[in-house]
């Protein structure tokens, strides 16, 4: 069991579900307006991976505040996991009555604080419709107010001993950093054989995966092995299956393919960043499964373009896990150039006047959708003295503008939304592209002197992905009224941060927070 790790992705979530019970959980009160205690730090282990159909995993939640806490405060934790009906079941550990369950998709935990932690947990079992792993949202509270939003990621791993296979490797991972946009990679992991194979072993069979949003669909590194005992998936998804009838049987021997499979990296792709977070495995098949899986494969066991399989003397990798193996690969420096270009505001006293300002991205890299919603991207600013903002873009071509009520839902406590005019999100802009922002004001004073300001940003870049913007120098603009006045342009502080998590309570505007999936993405076929 390995510490939970905050790495946003995507998962579909059930948005019904999600709100019911953020409704029935609270309203998030951040730390700077709740008269709660505050944790801390809130420490996860989810106990993944587990094993579809195999025995309970536990799930812990460590609450600490860092001093004792008066008598008299309830903390409580909702999980709520994004997974099909009946796939998942919970049990309280123990038997001390801290976490019971609501539904087939939650868990609900509450303790009176005593001392300066609490700590929750519960034992579930997952079924094979689970994999290849879901998503979970925790909800932590005290006295009712939300004081923390955590997503994560349980994997699930198909059973080690299904009905005509079996799982005699345990494998190593490979890792590859600073690699450049554009390049390929040559995947050739190392997996040792623990146990001798079954008699009626007929194939080995090797997968690899793709990786997931916002990576995928050519955004990351695509998997390609153009060999005739391989093919295009992975399972039902995007990936390589590679299919090797010629093995030898040999426990203790560690082995890794004859041939590489390879990586390519998206040019568009931002670094330093893990563009790949993808699985593979290697597994054994008897006749029928292979038949059944794989009779629509057919090559020419004498042919020079087959993947295969060898020994190595001097392996260099750490063998662990029977049923996949970790690929990373970690991009080198390639930064975004998110800009925001001046915007001069002409009229006269009690005109309306329709301004546009510009965004652009000005590369090399492309800025990625890493958030679900409501943004990736922020355009945050504040009109200058004798003007009023009137109107702000309708939400259309992928930006969206919030009320002021909404604010404190997605930004932290150190910005002052109070200065704040506006505040839009978008999900992402590819190198080279821009588009307007354009917003209707009315004058007041023409003969005002003070300036406005506009600031594009990313979100959450002191956590993940990290920053990543080359230049943050030209990200904020002036507005000006006819022109006039320059001065000093005031800054938002530290870089916004979207509060992410389990879900958010009806806002008046009908907005809801949402909320992320998961990073990792089991092995599989």
């Amino acid at each position: 069991m390995s510490p939970h790790r905050n790495r946003p992705g995507r998962a579909p979530l059930r948005l019904a579900l999600i709100t019911a019970a953020a409704l029935g959980a609270g309203s998030f009160a951040s730390p700077a307006f709740a008269q709660v205690p505050t944790p801390e730090e809130v420490r996860f282990e989810d106990g993944s991976p587990v094993t579809a159909d195999g025995g309970p995993a536990l799930f812990t939640a460590e609450v600490v505040f860092g001093e004792d806490l008066p008598a008299g405060h309830t903390v409580a934790m909702t999980v709520l996991f994004d997974l099909p009906a009946g796939a998942f079941a919970i049990e309280d550990d123990d038997g001390d009555g801290d976490c019971t369950t609501d539904g087939p998709y939650d868990a609900v935990c509450s303790l009176e604080a005593t001392g300066d932690r609490v700590v929750f947990d519960f034992r579930y079992t997952v079924t094979a419709e689970a994999a290849p792993g879901f998503a979970y949202f925790a909800d932590i509270t005290v006295d009712g107010a939300t004081v923390d939003r955590t997503e994560g990621a349980i994997e699930v791993l198909p059973a080690e001993e299904g009905p005509g296979e079996a799982w005699p490797y345990l494998h190593g991972d490979a890792v590859f950093t600073g690699v450049e946009p554009g390049a390929a990679v040559g995947v050739r992991p190392e997996f040792r054989q623990e146990h001798a194979l079954p008699e009626d072993a007929a194939a080995v069979v090797v997968t690899f995966s793709e990786p997931e949003h916002p990576f995928d669909e050519g955004r990351g590194a695509d998997a390609a092995a153009g060999y005739d005992n391989c093919v295009d998936r992975y399972w039902d998804h995007p990936g390589v299956t590679c299919v090797v009838t010629d093995f030898a049987d040999a426990p203790g021997a560690v082995f890794t393919p004859t041939v590489p499979v390879d990586y390519v990296v998206s040019e568009a792709a931002p670094g330093p960043v893990d563009v790949c977070v993808c699985y593979y495995s290697a597994y054994i098949v008897d006749a029928d499964l292979l038949e059944e899986r794989f009779g629509d494969v057919d090559w020419d066991p004498g042919s020079g373009n087959l993947f295969g399989l060898r020994t190595v003397a001097e392996p260099e990798s750490e063998f662990a896990d029977s049923t996949v193996g970790e690929i990373v690969i970690e991009t080198t420096d390639h930064p975004w150039d998110l800009t925001a270009a001046d915007v001069a505001v002409k009229g006269g006293e009690g005109d309306r006047v329709r301004v546009a300002g510009a965004i652009a991205n000005e590369g090399p890299a492309s800025a990625y959708a890493f958030f679900d919603g409501p943004g990736s991207y922020a355009v945050v600013g504040a009109m200058p003295e004798g003007a009023e903002l009137r109107a702000l873009p309708e939400d259309a071509g992928g930006l969206f503008c919030l009320d002021r009520e909404d604010w404190p839902h997605h930004l932290p406590e150190d910005v002052d939304t109070g200065g704040l005019d506006f505040a839009c999100f978008f999900q992402e802009l590819a190198a080279g592209e821009s588009f307007a922002f354009a917003f209707t004001v009315e004058v007041t004073d023409p003969d005002a002197a003070g300036a406005g300001w506009m600031e594009v940003l990313a979100l959450d870049d002191d956590g993940y992905p990290g920053v990543l913007d080359a230049d943050l120098g030209n990200n904020t603009a002036a507005i000006t009224l006819d022109g006039a006045g320059s001065g000093r342009l005031p800054s938002t502080g530290s870089s916004l941060t979207l509060a992410l998590g389990v879900a958010a309570a009806a806002l008046a505007a009908g907005v809801l927070l949402f909320v992320l999936g998961r990073r990792r993405r089991p092995g599989g076929e």
